[in-house]
C-alpha cells in the first residue's frame, strides 16, 4: 500500500488525469445546476435506505 501512495504521489500521468476527470466532474454537476437538472435532494443508499429518518 505505501508503494502505491509513493507512486501515484510522483506519477505526473495519474495527477495529470485525477485533475481532468475532477475538472470534468465540476462542470458536469455546474451544468446540471445550471439547467436545473440537479437533485432536490440525495437518495439514502444501503440496506435502511427505504426507512425513513
Amino acid at each position: 500500500m505505501e508503494n502505491n501512495i509513493a507512486h501515484v504521489k510522483t506519477d505526473q500521468d495519474l495527477r495529470d488525469g485525477t485533475s481532468a476527470l475532477s475538472d470534468r466532474c465540476l462542470k458536469m454537476a455546474a451544468d446540471l445546476v445550471a439547467c436545473g437538472e440537479g437533485t432536490m435532494t440525495i437518495e439514502r443508499g444501503g440496506r435502511k435506505a427505504h426507512m425513513p429518518k
